[in-house]
């Protein structure tokens, strides 16, 4: 690998079978679902930290501030997912959109610090699960999808774009063991 090779890298964690299949049948009856284009439901995930093109001679450097910060988070759990279009205005992406979460936002801002990276500004900063895009998104659905999701691991994922859709290929999962 030559040290010009970068990654288009981020860290999150995946949901399982049973939490897919929970959210597939609690969509709410409203969506037109034949409108959108939905990521496959394995690709689904929440994203703690988008970190661009890495690096691919810095790997290894992602991979220990992944464990170090893993080693140093409990699990928490995230609350109240709702459906939602995003952004609010012109909405483009159909997302399941949890409570802001202060060990959500810490776990980010730890791990952007120890990457070098800046951390997301917004505010609130919200945990999501993109599930589908599209021009014809409803701007705010509220109904509950999943009432709770508990993080109890994280994942290095490399992003790769594909004709049939973006990738998310695992490179490390770590539990969080705060």
């Amino acid at each position: 690998m030559s040290s010009a090779e970068h990654l288009r890298l981020f860290i999150g964690t995946s949901l399982d079978a049973g939490t897919r299949d929970h959210v597939k049948q609690n969509l709410p009856g409203s969506v037109n679902l034949a409108d959108l284009r939905w990521l496959p439901a394995e690709q689904w995930h929440i994203t703690t930290l988008f970190m661009g093109n890495w690096p691919a001679d810095r790997l290894d450097e992602a991979m220990v501030a992944l464990l170090s910060s893993a080693t140093r988070t409990a699990p928490f759990m995230l609350r109240d997912g709702r459906a939602c279009g995003m952004p609010e205005e012109g909405p483009t992406m159909l997302w399941v959109r949890f409570l802001p979460e202060p060990a959500h936002r810490q776990l980010h801002v730890a791990l952007a610090g120890s990457l070098g990276l800046p951390p997301d500004e917004r505010d609130p900063f919200w945990p999501h699960i993109t599930l589908a895009r599209g021009q014809q998104v409803p701007a705010v659905l509220g109904d509950l999808v999943l009432d709770h999701f508990r993080v109890e691991q994280l994942t290095l994922f490399r992003s790769d774009p594909a004709p049939q859709g973006t990738v998310h290929s695992p490179l490390m999962t770590v539990p969080l063991e705060g």
